[in-house]
């Protein structure tokens, strides 16, 4: 997987930055993405993750350090026929490793007293293996857990990244939903002002008895309904930033004052979308779901191979060896360990094996399940992935037309609504014919606002699968 064009460091350590523009200073989409990178809560709590996972991987390594043992003892015999009493005590330490083909390596020392005794003191010295020869040998089995751990490590971070990615994403989706409110709150205002003028031409008409009650009354309630949709306008744009600002982490430290930022117009770019059968390796190459999904495969086939391993029978080889003295003192005791006259060593197998091995035999078949579920987990993964990126290629082509439509529509009926003016002032239509034409003019140019927030939506949501989003959004964001 290649690294997105910016430099995804910056992103993911999200350096601390200057504070949020205030409302009348130009917010760029670029500065409203280093916000959120700094500042939003979710992407905050989502950055512990890999530090948690990172603490099981040091958590799983640590089995395999050294081990201390120690340890004292004192006691006191009182023999009941001769009333004699003798003092006991001992002294031992030690230190056992466990190694990565499953041995257990223990070596000990002890000194030991006995008063009842002349050569009442003893030392010794010994080792001892322990090495599993079926189940739970070798490196596949007994490092299972540290390499799950460091499975789910990798997994966190391509998490972090992914959600860092989908934060930018819904940034600049939020973003233009700013500006498509703030060009809807345009687009209704001068509306009203259009409605005003007419009102007043209206009277004038009246006035001269060039136009009736009627005439009036219509101009005025179309004056209101525009009003109306003005107000729902600046309410949805309020709403837009509200949702913005509680993306890029600023809401709450705001206190209640009104953010409204002024915003870049939607952009528009003419380019068509790439050949698809290009563009599906890129996508898929610059994908975070799959390798995420990978990694889950992985630990359900080590899982898959610990229980395997867990049929087979305990067969243990152990070896063991020593060195005691004994001697009036214990100086006179570890001196006699140098002669090697007290030696012992040993070696055993151990075997052991649960009749009809129920729970071994589920547990391998359900892990083999695990194991294949996940796979197909990974298919479905790619399969929707190859969905959303048919949707996203679709999506900027249905939406470059649709601006070029539309775009053809506002020009028609601007020239209709200019028209339609010259023919009332000349008295060759209805008043209700021009409204109707003004209706048609507005509605025209709000569905060439609607296609343009929604280009700019599809080329982000591309950008995101295609790996270019961080590059999209550092760039210089293009004018209307």
């Amino acid at each position: 997987m290649r690294f997105i064009p910016i430099s995804l460091a910056a992103i993911l350590s999200a350096v601390p930055l200057a504070s949020a523009a205030p409302s009348d200073e130009p917010l760029s989409l670029a500065l409203a993405v280093d916000h959120a990178l700094e500042r939003n809560l979710g992407l905050k709590i989502r950055r512990y993750n890999p530090a948690i996972e990172a603490g099981n991987v040091v958590i799983e390594d640590a089995a395999f350090d050294l081990q201390l043992t120690a340890g004292a003892g004192l006691g006191k015999d009182k023999v009941a026929a001769t009333g004699a009493e003798f003092g006991n005590g001992a002294l031992s330490a030690g230190i056992s490793k466990k190694f990565s083909t499953g041995a257990t390596v223990d070596v000990s020392t002890n000194l030991d007293h006995d008063s009842s005794s002349v050569t009442g003191d003893g030392a010794g010295l010994s080792a001892s293996i322990t090495q599993p020869l079926l189940r739970g040998a070798w490196a596949d089995v007994s490092l299972a857990e540290l390499r799950k751990a460091k499975s789910r490590l990798t997994a966190a971070e391509l998490q972090l990244r992914s959600d860092t990615l989908d934060l930018v994403l819904d940034v600049e989706g939020k973003y233009w939903d700013l500006s498509h409110a703030a060009e809807s709150v345009k687009l209704a205002e001068s509306s009203v002002e259009a409605a005003r003028q007419l009102v007043e031409e209206v009277k004038a008409k009246r006035a001269a008895n060039q136009a009736s009650d009627v005439d009036l009354l219509e101009a005025q309630a179309s004056l209101a309904s525009k009003q109306n949709l003005l107000t729902q306008a600046r309410q949805n744009h309020a709403q837009a930033a509200d949702t913005l600002a509680q993306v890029m982490g600023d809401l709450m430290g705001r206190e209640g004052a009104v953010y409204e930022p002024s915003v870049a117009e939607l952009p528009f770019d003419a380019t068509p979308a790439p050949d698809f059968a290009s563009l599906w390796p890129t996508i898929l190459s610059e994908d975070i779901a799959g390798p995420i999904q990978e990694e889950s495969v992985r630990r359900a086939d080590i899982d898959n191979l610990v229980a395997k391993n867990g049929r087979r029978p305990q067969l243990d080889l152990v070896l063991s060896g020593g060195y005691s003295g004994s001697g009036y003192s214990e100086g006179d005791a570890y001196d006699s360990l140098g002669d090697r006259d007290g030696h012992t060593w040993k070696s055993r197998l151990a075997f052991s094996m649960p009749i009809g091995r129920r729970e071994n035999i589920a547990r391998s078949r359900q892990a083999s399940a695990k194991l294949e579920q996940e796979k197909l987990g990974l298919l479905d993964t790619r399969q929707t992935l190859f969905q959303k990126a048919r949707q996203a290629w679709r999506d900027v082509n249905m939406n470059l037309e649709r601006c070029a439509s539309t775009a053809a529509g506002v020009e028609y009926q601007q020239k209709a609504f200019e028209m339609a003016n010259v023919k009332f002032q000349n008295g060759l239509i209805t008043f209700r014919q021009l409204l109707d034409s003004q209706s048609d003019y507005d509605s025209a140019r709000q569905s060439h606002i609607d296609a343009l927030r929604d280009l700019a939506l599809a080329r982000a949501t591309m950008a995101r699968l295609d790996g270019t989003l961080a590059r999209t959004v550092a760039s210089e964001t293009p004018s209307k």
